[in-house]
């Protein structure tokens, strides 16, 4: 295996989007995540476009691309989570655009697990520079039903949401 020369960035300081939801990974909450993270036994895969977590609805393989060492990631204040990558032999990361996370979240959307990490030409990432403001609307961006369903709780629209974006997985 090859290994990146250094650390590469694995999931970005701040407010970012992920198919239309608001998510955070902030430095007050950097260590949580990173003892969770960190008391992981196997390596973190780096496949591509996340077909891992595919497998069990399309019955194809999902090869590895890398493995990232749990006890190998760090913090970088205001910069985010980096790892070194191991490449396997066949491994082509040049050919594809970003090494993107597939993560969960608490309710209030802070990253408190990472899945995997895979390699795609399509990253959903999207940093967000006023976090506030636009994660309001876009917890609110369903329908006039779903928001009188839910009584303005946007929390509980929250959970909701994760529930379907993981049924979709």
């Amino acid at each position: 295996m090859k290994k990146t020369a250094e650390p590469i960035q694995l999931l970005p300081h701040g407010w970012f989007l992920q198919n239309g939801i608001a998510w955070s990974a902030l430095n007050e909450d950097a260590m949580d995540l990173l003892a969770k993270l960190r008391s992981r036994i196997d390596d973190y895969v780096v496949d591509y476009e996340h077909k891992t977590m595919m497998t069990h609805e399309t019955g194809l393989p999902a090869p590895a691309a890398g493995w990232v060492k749990p006890w190998n990631l760090q913090w970088r204040p205001d910069e985010g989570l980096y790892g070194v990558v191991e490449w396997t032999a066949n491994a082509k990361p040049g050919d594809y655009e970003a090494v993107v996370p597939c993560f969960d979240t608490n309710h209030g959307g802070v990253v408190k697990d990472i899945l995997l990490f895979g390699l795609s030409n399509d990253p959903k990432l999207l940093l967000v520079p006023a976090p506030v403001e636009l994660r309001y609307k876009i917890e609110w961006t369903g329908s006039a039903a779903l928001r009188s369903e839910f009584c303005d709780d946007i929390e509980t629209y929250r959970a909701y949401r994760c529930g379907v974006e993981r049924q979709r997985r």
